[in-house]
């Protein structure tokens, strides 16, 4: 089929059929519809007018030339990575309806999950960080579908958990955790496998303990889940808004956060700064009573990377992003985060300013 912005750039689809060897001796076939392109008339010279065939090309028939639509034969015949760019490519040899001759047109981008749009790392700017995401899972009868773009650089777009994540939702075997209320979440004191600072930190950090917050699709196409962010892609995003500059410095005993770099400080004070009013960092101003049974509510959450005391580093409602607290604090729930890498594709709705993936 033509395409509107180029008459002389026609898309088609191919079908591949793979069949993957098992090492029980079975055969498993896997099938995909593969999106190619190609210009039309692939010449070799100029245009006869009378005859309506290029000099020395046979298969730039006039009938070719003004079709809308036309049907090829098209053998893949090797997958190729550019060392350049790390980009998928698929060689097409093409045959025309006549069978006439067999042009081969080239190497083209190989787009195996039939992407439909661009990608999204490369439309996603800080200007983007805090819209929305339509993104869902569905977890022991819970929906949980609040995701806010977060950071992007040129190999993941960051999505973070709008609101602090049920503990019900929380693999309490592999990452040791005790729920305590609603939402938050600590390790034992005491317990035979208590954790240090780092140690806390690399369980928040390991895909393999959050990879349920991951559809099959998206796992897929080799997204990863964290049970938070870390301080340097917090730090990051928060310069990239515009606030005032904070940073953090990762030291042998943990890091370090503060407004100078490197930082230095346990606790830098943010509820003075217009970043304060930013929901994407804080989306609580008091702590989140919803759920409390006992004891104390929810007063922020953790992060991904350790602090220089015995804990991840923490967020506090209050503006605090503070090390100064224990693995077993009980007040501190999670904002798991989403990397989606740069393979995913998808567009913004301008009329409802939410993003969808593919």
């Amino acid at each position: 089929t033509k395409v509107s912005s180029d008459p002389d750039i026609y898309m088609g689809t191919a079908y591949q059929e793979t069949v993957v060897e098992l090492e029980s001796g079975k055969a498993a076939v896997s099938n995909r519809d593969l999106s190619i392109k190609w210009k039309w008339p692939y010449q070799t010279g100029s245009i006869n007018q009378t005859t309506g065939l290029a000099e020395g090309d046979a298969i730039d028939t006039s009938e070719g030339a003004n079709s809308q639509e036309m049907s090829f034969e098209v053998t893949l015949t090797a997958w190729q990575i550019n060392p350049t760019d790390s980009a998928n490519y698929v060689n097409a040899t093409v045959t025309d309806k006549a069978d006439e001759a067999m042009q081969t047109i080239g190497t083209y981008n190989k787009t195996e999950e039939v992407s439909s749009g661009p990608k999204l790392v490369n439309q996603i700017s800080e200007e983007n960080y805090g819209e929305t995401v339509d993104y869902s899972v569905e977890l022991e009868g819970e929906t949980v579908n609040n995701w806010k773009i977060f950071y992007s650089d040129e190999n993941y777009v960051y999505l973070i958990y709008g609101d602090y994540l049920p503990n019900t939702l929380i693999d309490t075997k592999k990452t040791g955790m005790t729920p305590f209320n609603r939402y938050q979440a600590y390790w034992g004191k005491g317990s035979l496998e208590e954790p240090t600072n780092k140690t806390a930190a690399a369980i928040l950090a390991d895909p393999n303990n959050w990879s349920q917050l991951l559809t099959p699709e998206l796992a897929s196409k080799g997204a990863i889940a964290m049970g938070g962010v870390t301080a340097d892609i917090w730090t990051k995003s928060w310069r990239e808004k515009g606030y005032t500059p904070i940073y953090s410095t990762s030291t042998d005993d943990g890091n370090y956060v503060g407004t100078s770099d490197p930082a230095n400080a346990q606790v830098v004070e943010l509820n003075n700064d217009d970043g304060y009013a930013d929901e994407l960092y804080f989306p609580y101003k008091t702590p989140k009573l919803d759920g409390m049974v006992s004891g104390p509510p929810c007063v922020g959450y953790w992060l991904a990377s350790a602090s220089a005391q015995d804990a991840p580093l923490q967020v506090f409602y209050d503006g605090d992003l503070t090390g100064a607290n224990h693995y077993y604090d009980t007040y501190f729930g999670i904002r798991p985060v989403i990397l989606l890498p740069n393979n995913v594709t998808g567009e913004k709705d301008e009329a409802t300013n939410i993003w969808s993936i593919e």
